[in-house]
């Protein structure tokens, strides 16, 4: 699920931000435009008067397989959001098979509208890149025309899309959140020079501590980081103390329902020779996510550890 991490730091720091983008939070939303609708109702416009989650992702993209199920579970809870998942980048030869295959294979995991991107890449063109989202998956909340929120589908949609349903969003507000968020990003790339092959013990405890206290700072963001300072292989100093901390609160602000997250924090757990709770955790992770294979594997992995194998 995460072993490419160096890269999935990479497009998560890249897809957070808006540095150069075109297109923002408080613009007005594209047209959408598909080549074909494979699943759900299409969606030939935006409403002026409705909610919609836009989110992009692709077959290749294992992130995207696991943030699906929770976009179903999130479909269903607000059934007067519309979600519509844009499928983006395909890879390879026979794209439109290898789609509706991957769709079909999800079934119920993926009950919601799903289409696919046209042959001039209209939707990455006009949503992705103008607003600078290099990384999938990626989602964009769009309520009364206007984008209020763009960022990973794991993060605080669910929150936004809870206080939408309660009334309009505050658009300033959420401009304030992601200019927070920004500062946190620079804090996060001093961070990773901090504990590269160059880097400084003293100012990577410094950083982490500043990250720490950052209000702003999400589960899905918590999770990456936590990650990345688990299994980065070039890292110098690896704090698992901190990545600890990081991926306990990812879980408690995720209330133990995301897989991802657990795994992570079974994975410290583990460095930390916490076994037993290491095993417990990751058991829960697999119950959420049966068909990962990466978290039965660390699972099979803590067991036989465990058994002293």
């Amino acid at each position: 699920m995460k072993k490419t991490i160096g890269i999935c730091l990479t497009l998560f720091l890249l897809s957070t931000l808006a540095w150069a983008a075109t297109l923002g939070i408080g613009d007005p939303a594209p047209a959408i435009q598909a080549s074909q609708w494979l699943k759900g109702e299409p969606v030939e416009a935006l409403a002026a008067d409705k909610t919609y989650v836009v989110e992009f992702w692709a077959t290749w993209c294992p992130p995207c397989r696991a943030s699906i199920p929770h976009l179903t579970e999130l479909a269903k809870k607000y059934p007067d959001v519309t979600f519509i998942g844009m499928n983006v980048w395909e890879r390879g030869e026979n794209a439109k098979d290898k789609v509706e295959k991957f769709v079909e294979e999800m079934g119920d995991k993926m009950d919601y509208a799903v289409a696919m991107d046209t042959a001039e890449q209209f939707m990455a063109k006009n949503w992705m890149e103008a607003a600078d989202q290099s990384g999938i998956p990626a989602a964009f909340l769009v309520q009364n025309g206007t984008i209020l929120w763009i960022g990973h589908p794991m993060g605080e949609l669910e929150r936004l899309l809870l206080q939408a349903a309660q009334g309009p969003l505050d658009v300033a507000a959420i401009k304030k959140a992601e200019e927070e968020k920004a500062r946190f990003m620079t804090t996060l790339q001093a961070y990773v020079e901090a504990v590269g092959p160059d880097g400084n013990e003293e100012r990577a405890r410094e950083l982490a501590a500043k990250m720490e206290a950052l209000e702003t700072l999400d589960a899905a963001m918590m999770n990456e980081v936590a990650w990345f300072v688990l299994v980065y292989p070039k890292i110098t100093f690896r704090d698992v103390d901190f990545a600890e901390r990081l991926a306990k609160k990812a879980v408690d602000l995720s209330e133990s329902k995301n897989a991802a997250i657990l795994d992570t924090y079974a994975n410290a757990l583990h460095q930390k020779g916490k076994l037993a709770e290491a095993i417990r955790i990751q058991r829960q992770a697999a119950e959420l996510s049966p068909d990962d294979p990466d978290i039965e594997e660390f699972l099979n992995k803590l067991l036989a550890e465990e058994k002293g194998e």
